[in-house]
């Protein structure tokens, strides 16, 4: 999977995402993010039941047939840099998204289809889903003709098709977005599961975690220059949410297991996955 990675720069990652759209006119962008790596044992010979390693491997499935993967944050590079001398970008979503979807509607119509759940026990409700659709129009240049929603308990139920379809045959726009933002690994794993349907539609998808939150200042950044010391985003983040952010960053102390493997297996194990 190491080499499956994106490594160019997010103009890199922009150019060659448009030329595979010209040329397909289908596109699945997911990101890998290390914590979420280390709780499934992707870099690892994994333990547990027949039920958990199904499902690993659903999410690993869905990760390969991705045609871009994206290094998302620091711990990611960090690793890559160790395990196979490769230095990848850090091309987080809710970075790339935005510059992609800022970039593409200066040359092209956009139209942007989104599908997002929502958790009341975290604030989130389910009258949340026109002010992340207003603050997508408010943000880029882009028309909305789809937009949906789930409860997070619910994800997978009674998803609209025939809604989405009609609405995408309707649609005349020169490039077509669906942002799968129900989080990982479902989305990556439900995105792969209905892959021809987005490919029919001739959709670009981007699995694209929590990125709607900080669209709709549901959730904030920190100071361009705390955002640019990345450390210091991860321990603002860590002071605000910490129930939500605490164990990713523990999860980064992970690489120091691998220090005690040969650095040719770690990577062997990588290309194996």
């Amino acid at each position: 999977m190491i080499d499956t990675l994106f490594s160019g720069d997010k103009k890199a990652a922009l150019d060659q995402l448009l030329q595979l759209y010209k040329q397909k006119r289908f596109a699945i962008v997911s990101f890998l993010y290390f914590a979420n790596a280390m709780k499934r044992q992707l870099f690892e010979d994994p333990g547990g039941d027949e039920n958990y390693l199904k499902k690993r491997q659903k999410y690993l499935s869905a990760l390969q047939d991705s045609d871009f993967l994206l290094a998302d944050g620091i711990a990611l590079q960090v690793f890559s840099k160790f395990a196979t001398s490769m230095q990848v970008e850090n091309l987080n979503g809710t970075d790339f998204i935005p510059y992609f979807l800022q970039e593409i509607s200066k040359d092209y119509s956009v139209s942007v289809y989104l599908y997002q759940c929502y958790d009341p026990t975290k604030g989130k409700k389910s009258d949340s889903l026109q002010a992340w659709v207003d603050a997508l129009k408010e943000q880029f240049w882009v028309s909305i003709p789809w937009s949906d929603q789930c409860l997070y308990q619910e994800r997978g139920q009674n998803f609209s098709f025939d809604v989405l379809q009609q609405a995408s045959d309707d649609d005349k726009s020169e490039v077509k977005v669906f942002l799968n933002c129900t989080w990982t690994p479902f989305q990556e794993v439900r995105t792969n599961e209905h892959r021809l349907f987005f490919e029919k539609h001739e959709m670009i998808v981007f699995n694209a975690g929590g990125l709607i939150d900080f669209i709709s200042w549901f959730e904030t950044r920190a100071p361009d220059r705390v955002v640019k010391a990345r450390v210091l985003e991860t321990f603002r983040r860590i002071a605000t949410k910490p129930k939500k952010n605490l164990h990713k960053f523990l999860a980064m102390f992970g690489i120091v297991r691998f220090l005690r493997k040969p650095l040719k297996n770690t990577a062997s194990s990588w290309k194996s996955l």
